[in-house]
């Protein structure tokens, strides 16, 4: 798969290619369905399919002091894409600037212009340009062979992004997964902890730092399955707990996870983290004592999940 922040070299690379455009945070069942529409429309021309974003995400520019919110950081957009089976990725730079570009001007130049795809596929609610003034029509005004797909429904909800954040912030990780279509992860790197877990509670743990603009999905203990580097089939069974560890407080939230068996020393990894399944809040504990009986529990009722 091919990744490109400028289009004249993707235009160069995958000429006249079919391209799916959004924001495509998440990578959800809805986005999915466009996509898998997308590649017929290409197959049928003979194209490729390209996946056509924009980043930094729009909000992380008009709201900078908002939440974290992103599903899919920008790397693992690119994984879940690749894994999607796309031709190529065309992340475009967001910026005032670019949102200041006129929807007419967008279209004729920069999509025209410099790839003058075979087709493109939007979803129903896609806007762009200047004060989101462009739609479908005024693509088909500069030329361009549009075909608009439209929003995926299930249980008289329209699968989105937004769906997918309240579920996890509701605590749900199976629920964002059936909207998903996939287990939602938390990628990242294994760094060195202050070792309290192997040396106080019996129970080493693998911290991972969380992303900045990654959302934060409701603070607790999850039952998870980690995977190293991008090989997502050969998991691995834990427990995490991901929040600020009321017991032995934090500055900023963290996702700590206790794989069963033993493992050496693991600092330095790149993991993915999917969550299965919540078991509880975070809580405080009377005792050091009592917190490892608490994390026993719940160790076995992650195995029980998990099996």
């Amino acid at each position: 798969m091919l990744l490109h922040r400028q289009s004249r070299l993707l235009a160069r690379a995958l000429p006249r290619a079919v391209f799916a455009v959004g924001n495509f945070d998440g990578l959800h069942r809805g986005h999915r369905a466009a996509i898998d529409y997308a590649r017929g429309v290409a197959r049928e021309a003979g194209r490729a399919l390209v996946l056509l974003t924009f980043e930094p995400h729009p909000r992380r520019i008009f709201a900078p002091e908002g939440v974290p919110f992103r599903l899919t950081p920008f790397g693992e957009k690119v994984y879940v894409a690749r894994r999607l089976g796309v031709d190529g990725v065309l992340a475009l730079r967001f910026s005032r600037r670019f949102a200041d570009i006129g929807a007419e001007e967008f279209a004729r130049e920069n999509l025209k212009g410099e790839l003058d795809p075979a087709a493109v596929i939007i979803g129903e609610n896609f806007r762009f340009g200047r004060d989101r003034a462009g739609d479908a029509e005024v693509l088909r005004g500069a030329g361009l062979d549009v075909r608009v797909f439209p929003s995926l429904c299930e249980g008289g909800e329209v699968i989105s992004a937004s769906l997918v954040r309240e579920r996890l912030l509701d605590g749900q990780p199976g629920a964002a997964a059936e909207l998903l279509g996939r287990e939602f992860h938390i990628a990242g790197h294994i760094r060195r902890g202050d070792g309290r877990g192997a040396r106080e509670l019996g129970c080493p743990t693998a911290n991972i730092d969380l992303h900045p603009w990654l959302i934060r999905p409701a603070f607790g203990i999850y039952a998870v399955r980690l995977a190293f580097g991008d090989d997502s089939e050969r998991w691995f069974g834990g427990v995490a707990s991901l929040g600020v560890n009321p017991m032995f407080p934090l500055e900023e939230p963290r996702l700590e996870v206790h794989l069963f068996g033993r493992w050496g020393d693991l600092v330095g990894r790149g993991v993915r983290v999917f969550l299965v399944k919540k078991i509880r809040d975070e809580g405080k504990f009377d005792s050091v004592h009592a917190l490892k009986e608490q994390i026993q529990h719940d160790i076995s009722v992650a195995k029980s999940i998990l099996n």
